[in-house]
This record gives structure tokens, sequence and C-alpha cells, in this order.
């Protein structure tokens, strides 16, 4: 399945979607600006605190505010990752992960921007499957390897 912004079913209201039907979600960005973050926060505070929630950034201001930053930092929900000093992280990575043992990914263009999540031509693909499948142990090996090239933002 495919994703475009120029439908009703654009990036935000899928990302919206899969955050509230999920028991796990990566949302991994470079760009994430606040009309972006207000879109989704709203969908990760009607999340149970048993519902895990990690977000991948870039460390810089100019890809993600220092406002921003603190918000995804004082919500206990959230477990919060930024790129090393020096490094920068590019993917754009949605990850989702479900009670039956299912997942969903969405892989593309679109960056948690106001702009990436509804507005430009942005164009993704939905991964989904079974977690016991090789596709999904690659994607979260990838994920993992993302992870353990950020540090935890406290």
């Amino acid at each position: 399945m495919f994703i475009y912004n120029n439908t009703s079913d654009n990036h935000f209201q899928k990302i919206s979607q899969l955050i509230k039907e999920s028991d796990e979600c990566i949302l991994c960005s470079c760009w994430i600006d606040e009309t972006g973050f207000n879109l989704i926060d709203s969908c990760i505070r009607e999340q149970t605190p048993s519902e895990k929630i990690s977000v991948f950034s870039n460390r810089e201001n100019k890809h993600v505010s220092k406002g921003i930053k603190d918000k995804l930092k004082s919500n206990p929900q959230i477990d919060y990752f930024i790129s090393k000093r020096g490094k920068r992280l590019h993917s754009k990575i949605y990850y989702f992960s479900f009670e039956d043992n299912t997942y969903k990914a969405i892989i593309g263009s679109a960056n948690l921007t106001r702009r990436g999540l509804c507005e430009n031509d942005e164009f993704s693909v939905i991964l989904s499957g079974d977690k016991s499948s090789q596709e999904h142990a690659k994607l979260k090996k990838h994920l993992d390897r993302i992870k353990n090239t950020l540090e935890p933002n406290k």
C-alpha cells in the first residue's frame, strides 16, 4: 500500500490511526516542527502508559527546536533519542507493533512536520506482516542499528 499527501488518507491520517491502534511505535524523523508535533501529540496522549513510544530525531535545533525537544523529553510516555554530535539522522521510518503479533511500517519521504504529514508531495510505502517474518527481523535490526547511533535526550 502507498500513501500520498494529495489524498484524504495522507501521512498524518495514517500515522495517527496507527499510533492509536498499536502497542508500540517508533517515530523516526530527521525534522520535527511545532505543528507536526502538535498533530501527533494528541494521539500520543491518548495512549495508555503501558504502550511504548520512541522518537528518534536529529540533535540540531534547525531540525528540531529546543521547545519540541523539551516537550518530547518531558513526556513520560516517550523515550526520546537524538543524533550524536557530528552525526545526522535522515531516515523517515514509522514503525508500529500490534498485540496480535503483526506490524506495520511506513517508510518514505515524510518528516514529522505539518508539510511532511499533510501538504508536501510526499510518498511512502506501508510494509506489514507477521513479527516472525524475516522482513520484520531485518526492519527491527535496522531500527536497532539506528537507535545505537543515537543517544537518549535527557
